[in-house]
């Protein structure tokens, strides 16, 4: 998750199986939702029970990933991506570019 953007019907599907464990959900049984999903997702201090929105947690892993491109210009990951995608600017003014890796278009994506 933090590399790659993951699609977003993908992020829903896993949210469903995460709500029909959570909710003891079986295929051709309904129960009941004692709480909304969204209570369930409020952070412990608050009443929820800290569940991640998978979406936005995907774009937080990611921008992560942008973070430490613009403060460790000494690694390894920096320098490849510095001389395939922005060699003559800095990496808050990089853009796609052409034929990109999904880990980069991933990247810039948050």
């Amino acid at each position: 998750m933090s590399c790659f953007k993951i699609p977003d019907s993908l992020c829903d599907e896993m949210t469903s199986m995460i709500q029909n464990f959570w909710w003891g959900r079986k295929r051709d049984e309904r129960k009941m939702a004692w709480l909304s999903w969204e209570k369930l997702c409020e952070p412990k201090e608050v009443g929820g029970i800290g569940f991640r929105e998978l979406k936005q947690f995907n774009l937080a892993l990611l921008a992560k990933q942008g973070w430490l491109l613009q403060t460790k210009r000494d690694s390894l990951v920096y320098r490849v991506y510095k001389a395939r995608y922005f060699p003559q600017t800095d990496f808050v003014h990089a853009s796609v570019g052409h034929n990109p890796s999904y880990a980069w278009r991933s990247t810039m994506a948050a």
